[in-house]
């Protein structure tokens, strides 16, 4: 026993047992997200082995357009990077990428001074731009409007200010690239006896100051059709110059996105002042529908094809009524049974008339009866008299309205009094009783009953006609026969007429 656990001890030294060590990638590419840069992102993977890291090959596709793009990249974007190492005797080939996100870089205006001392010349606000090389990206046009007090609307617009005074200040901003943005800069500038204190830093880097407010007055207003709202509101400082922006309350208390076009449909809204994107107050817009005084009166009407819409009317709009209508039964009790409008069926109905917009309009309600007799259908004959042919005659019919069924019935004549049609059409030469009974299954119309008289007419073969040569031939005949050509002439006369 002892020599075996010797062996195995022999063996364990000469062949160590040892775990497999997973393997460790060559090289790595991270996911990031990096801000927009001048100098172009250029992607850098990450290794153990130093010696490989100038050896591998970088390729940039833009993930929205499929399409390649060089390296470094300076746009904002999203971006797939493949790296590859081609190997060599040491390290095997590889390959790995990431997915790289540029974002734009929010440049800020900075001024550190609100209040600066008189000089005499021309005195303009003072600023840098955060960060510094950005500035180069951005074209900033600077206005001034002189104001008496905050309180004020601004004077016409000045090229810098010189004076003693207030002035409404705006940096107006537009970037170069897609890589730098930057707010537009509002503020209130003094050029005072002294030069005020330096600002916070919150307070120089703020596109708007905390003073800008805008208070809105609460509207409670009726819809009114094609006419949008009208907003009241008051600025501190006055002369503020910022857009309304307005979006939907939702019932679960919930927001639309912020729209620029007035409110006009009812519902609740929130609506904001802005500067830039700053809001600096918001107010409450509630916006009621209209209400329509609907009337209905009962009445009772002979049916008409297509069906009957019941008579109702708005007294204070000029809007479309919708109707609803339930079956009245025998004994006068309204029943639970619906019947569509227009109603297709004679009887009487309890009717409920509301505005048919009831987006716009309160659903307000009228009610009253209708009652639906059946109408008379108009027989006209257009046809009697025909030539037999061996075909069967069908008399001429048209109804009106021309949904309303008929039959028609062909009589003998000598057997009228029997009352048995024929069955079909007749075919042989005679005189005929026609009837024409119309019907409705729906009871819409009345019943109604016409007779006429049809004709059917032998064929009468034509009265043959003489020839020209047979007439010639008739008088040189008479001629002979008479002994003279007068009687030949008055027997062509004869011929001829």
């Amino acid at each position: 026993m002892k020599k075996i656990l010797f062996l195995i001890l022999i063996l364990i030294v000469i062949f160590p047992i040892s775990a497999k060590a997973e393997s460790v990638p060559l090289f790595q590419l991270k996911d990031e997200t990096v801000e927009f840069s001048p100098h172009g992102y250029m992607p850098a993977a990450e290794s153990e082995y130093k010696e490989i890291l100038p050896l591998i090959s970088y390729f940039a596709v833009d993930t929205k357009t499929s399409a390649p793009v060089s390296l470094p990249l300076k746009a904002p974007g999203t971006y797939q990077i493949f790296a590859s190492f081609d190997g060599n005797g040491k390290y095997d080939k590889f390959e790995a990428s990431c997915t790289v996100t540029i974002i734009p870089i929010e440049a800020k205006i900075v001024v550190l001074y609100d209040t600066v001392a008189y000089s005499k010349l021309e005195n303009p606000v003072e600023y840098t731009v955060e960060p510094q090389w950005a500035e180069d990206f951005l074209n900033i046009k600077t206005e001034y409007y002189p104001i008496e007090t905050e309180s004020s609307l601004p004077d016409k617009k000045i090229h810098a200010p010189v004076d003693l005074g207030t002035y409404y200040t705006v940096f107006n901003v537009t970037s170069e690239t897609e890589g730098v943005i930057c707010e537009n800069k509002y503020m209130i500038y003094k050029i005072a006896p002294y030069r005020g204190k330096k600002l916070s830093s919150e307070e120089s880097r703020a596109s708007v100051p905390k003073s800008f407010v805008c208070n809105f007055h609460r509207l409670n207003t009726v819809y009114e059709k094609d006419k949008p709202i009208s907003v009241s509101y008051s600025l501190y400082p006055a002369a503020i110059s910022g857009k309304i922006l307005y979006r939907k309350v939702y019932s679960n208390g919930t927001f639309s996105e912020y729209f620029e076009e007035t409110p006009i449909e009812p519902g609740e809204y929130s609506c904001g002042y802005f500067l830039g994107s700053v809001c600096i107050g918001e107010g409450n817009i509630f916006i009621d529908k209209r209400e329509a005084i609907i009337t209905i009166e009962n009445e009772t009407v002979e049916y008409t094809q297509g069906g009957i819409i019941p008579s109702g009317k708005c007294e204070n709009e000029d809007i479309e009524i919708a109707f609803t209508a339930f079956v009245v039964d025998e004994n006068g009790n309204v029943t639970m049974e619906e019947a569509s409008v227009p109603i297709k069926k004679c009887g009487k109905y309890s009717i409920i008339a509301y505005p048919k917009d009831t987006l716009h309009y309160k659903r307000t309600y009228a009610y009253g009866f209708i009652e639906i007799l059946p109408s008379t259908p108009e027989i006209n004959v257009t046809e009697t008299e025909f030539i037999c042919d061996g075909a069967e005659k069908h008399i001429g019919v048209e109804v009106t309205p021309a949904e309303v069924k008929y039959s028609v019935d062909y009589f003998e004549w000598e057997d009228r009094e029997s009352n048995v049609p024929l069955g079909s059409a007749p075919t042989r030469a005679g005189k005929y009783l026609v009837v024409i009974t119309t019907y409705d299954e729906n009871e819409n119309y009345n019943v109604v009953t016409k007779s006429t008289v049809m004709y059917i007419d032998e064929v009468i073969p034509p009265k043959p006609h003489s020839s020209l040569l047979e007439k010639i031939l008739l008088c040189i005949l008479g001629a002979f026969v008479s002994g003279g050509i007068v009687v030949g002439v008055l027997m062509w006369k004869k011929a001829k007429a």
